[in-house]
């Protein structure tokens, strides 16, 4: 057989600009686990259309594992334990991503108004506000939180990261002000966060805070490590353009950065063709109805698609 090429698009800058997410493209499901790499702090870099975000130089000052699994806190589907020992009990839906109690260091935050952190889709330029209010016991005291976030995905583009390069991001800027107070005595915080994101992976690609309160603070990043990590398949949305075909077939898809192996299968489930490649030529293939099978690095599938040869 004549040698086939695969031509893979990576997007049309129509296409990159209508970029949406969705809760269902990045929200994390019960049963997902991930690795987290900590960071000391980094710029984040620029705002606006066709960003390039470098956060290769992320340093590693620590390892994180994060466990989902079904919440039992009323108002909360998802639970998310950190092997740091936080503990997040999550509201996650196709509008918002809300936080309805956070445990740390023994410290119960118990919100009676959730705290929406970001809200869907997301989108170039969208943005939000929301007041949210909370009460924990510390030290035998008990405060009252009180705060106000406004989120704007403020970017897209394409982000670097220690574990690759990654295209169709959005980053979305958080900004976070809170006072904890009691009686005659208060606490006022100040939040800055960057969020990267991108549809496909149900955890954040990469993250950079700078928390400031009345007593001093701190900043970090960290970064998702994705080796391993395999995109479901049910979240990956893709084009094979002409379909049905006579002479070559080409991709679209936002996650196509992701695609390191090609296969072709006939309807029997005969292997035909496997190569990393480019464009595929299926001129000499016969008229019928194949299968187009796309593997990521560690050969898990990305997606599968049937194409026709006319």
């Amino acid at each position: 057989m004549k040698k086939i090429y695969l031509i893979l698009l990576s997007s049309l800058s129509s296409f990159l600009q209508a970029q949406t997410i969705l809760g269902t493209d990045i929200n994390p499901v019960a049963g997902d686990n991930f690795s987290i790499t900590t960071s000391a702090w980094i710029n984040p870099g620029g705002s606006g259309a066709n960003q390039t975000w470098n956060l290769s130089t992320m340093t590693n000052t620590g390892q994180q594992t994060v466990s989902n699994s079904s919440s039992t806190i009323p108002g909360a589907n998802i639970q998310q334990v950190w092997s740091t020992g936080v503990t997040m009990h999550l509201n996650l839906n196709s509008t918002q991503h809300d936080v309805v109690r956070q445990i740390a260091q023994g410290v119960t935050i118990s919100f009676s108004n959730p705290w929406t952190m970001y809200g869907f889709p997301l989108s170039l330029n969208a943005s939000g506000t929301d007041n949210y209010s909370a009460s924990f016991t510390s030290q035998g005291t008990t405060f009252q939180r009180n705060g106000t976030t406004t989120w704007t995905v403020d970017g897209s583009g394409t982000l670097t990261t220690p574990s690759g390069t990654f295209n169709n991001v959005l980053r979305i800027k958080i900004e976070n002000q809170f006072t904890d107070a009691t009686s005659g005595f208060e606490i006022e915080y100040s939040q800055e966060i960057y969020v990267w994101v991108k549809a496909g992976y149900r955890h954040w690609l990469a993250q950079v805070e700078d928390t400031q309160s009345d007593f001093g603070g701190g900043s970090a990043g960290s970064y998702l490590n994705t080796l391993g990590l395999s995109v479901p398949e049910s979240l990956i949305a893709f084009n094979i353009f002409p379909n049905p075909s006579s002479d070559y077939i080409s991709i679209q898809s936002q996650n196509i950065d992701l695609v390191q192996t090609s296969q072709i299968f006939d309807m029997s489930g005969k292997l035909l063709f496997e190569a990393i490649t480019s464009q595929i030529d299926i001129s000499e293939l016969a008229e019928g109805v194949y299968m187009l099978v796309l593997l990521d690095a560690q050969k898990a599938i990305l997606t599968r698609q049937k194409f026709v040869k006319k």
